[in-house]
């Protein structure tokens, strides 16, 4: 049509693929002119959402069986290509107390004071992995950082402040760069300092190392009502420990979170995905994962399910907990944890198939030999439970050689 000077041309397209997209518009006229004029938008990908169809719930299984666990995982809100869905196995978790968006930054402003968030963990007891800080700045600094105990007092009197540091301080160096207003994680591993929460709180928070480099940590200013968690906490010399809440009804502009996060796991465990070899976790599958979702386009609604055979080979007693994981280069879900413990073999000859894994053979040879002579406790390959992997459990072995335990 014409109007006003302008041709329109109306034409309806349903375009049902995520990704990038182009429209290119080309006029021409009887005397050669032409104009082209293209526009680029991107449609968002697909969101997934992982789930357990078997078992949901906790179990038990003697050593030396095998069980199966079912997962899937279904396509959200548009186009989710290239899916793979798999099993992790103690998963850590994360600490968080601010909604994921800072409206503002936090800083301490002196070398002499600290900054730090109080967590507490969902379980005990709790070894703490990662301390996470969310840079606002674009201009990062080096800051130390530490970790205490809630074994103090504020400046009030009460209990339950920082006091006594759980590992040595260190200096950390931001490598994340961003723009103001647009923060980003910056992760600090701590793993291997093997700090074990057994009860109450903890803190994580940083020093300022030069007067005029402020370290500027995003500030959760619009989150959940700042009064149930009152988890931000300031020191000064003079002053003290110091719950920012204290004075939030005098200046609203300390009113909110820190966003400093913590993610813990049981102290002991295996965590990552499910192995496929005998060796870092208490169960194992010989059975490829994460799997590929047959559909390499999944469309919203449609969902794909995968099913592992999975071998429990650890000490009886122990634990652990699984997740179903999914993932493509857009998005990740994982759903659980169910736990799965491990209780006393069937029989006797069950308890000498050591790679749960039938016949008594070969295999469960190289098990014993992967602890032989050890006396550490809690061993999988001592069989008749003597604190000690020997030639008693080699004759276990050889008097079950072969044989299925039927």
């Amino acid at each position: 049509t014409y109007s006003a000077g302008y041709f329109t041309y109306n034409t309806n397209l349903t375009i049902a693929d995520s990704g990038q997209w182009q429209i290119q518009v080309q006029a021409s006229d009887s005397d050669d002119n032409t104009d082209i004029e293209t526009i680029t938008w991107n449609i968002p990908w697909g969101n997934l959402d992982s789930y357990l169809i078997s078992p949901t719930s906790d179990i038990t299984v003697p050593k030396s069986s095998s069980f199966t666990v079912e997962a899937g995982v279904q396509c959200l809100d548009a186009e989710c290509p290239d899916v793979n869905i798999g099993l992790s196995l103690n998963k850590p978790k994360e600490l968080i107390y601010d909604d994921y968006t800072a409206e503002d930054y936090g800083d301490i402003g002196s070398t002499d004071g600290y900054l730090a968030v109080r967590f507490t963990p969902t379980s005990y007891p709790a070894q703490l992995k990662t301390a996470r800080f969310y840079v606002w700045d674009e201009t990062t600094y080096p800051f130390e950082l530490h970790v205490w105990d809630n074994d103090g007092y504020d400046w009030l009197g009460y209990s339950g402040a920082p006091k006594t540091e759980l590992v040595t301080p260190f200096v950390v160096d931001p490598v994340v760069t961003s723009s103001p207003g647009e923060v980003a994680w910056f992760d600090v591993d701590i793993s291997e300092h093997n700090i074990i929460i057994n009860s109450g709180n903890f803190y994580i928070g940083w020093q300022q190392l030069v007067g005029t480099k402020n370290n500027q940590v995003g500030f959760d200013m619009e989150g959940v009502s700042y009064y149930p968690y009152a988890r931000s906490w300031g020191y000064l010399p003079g002053i003290g420990w110091f719950n920012l809440d204290d004075f939030c009804i005098f200046d609203p502009s300390v009113c909110g979170n820190l966003m400093i996060r913590a993610t813990i796991a049981e102290p002991g465990t295996y965590s990552g995905q499910l192995p496929q070899t005998i060796g870092p976790a208490i169960f194992y599958t010989t059975d490829d994962h994460p799997k590929a979702c047959p559909s390499p386009d999944m469309d919203p609604g449609q969902s794909c399910q995968v099913t592992l055979t999975v071998h429990a080979v650890g000490p009886v007693g122990r634990h652990t907990k699984f997740h179903a994981v999914s993932a493509n280069n857009y998005s990740a879900d994982s759903a659980g944890p169910i736990k799965v413990t491990i209780t006393a073999p069937l029989t006797p000859c069950d308890a000498a198939n050591l790679d749960a894994i039938y016949p008594v053979d070969y295999g469960d040879i190289r098990v014993l030999a992967s602890q032989w002579l050890q006396t550490a406790p809690s061993l999988c390959a001592d069989i008749d439970n003597d604190q000690s992997v020997n030639l008693r459990d080699l004759a276990l072995i050889a008097n079950y050689w072969l044989q299925n335990c039927d």
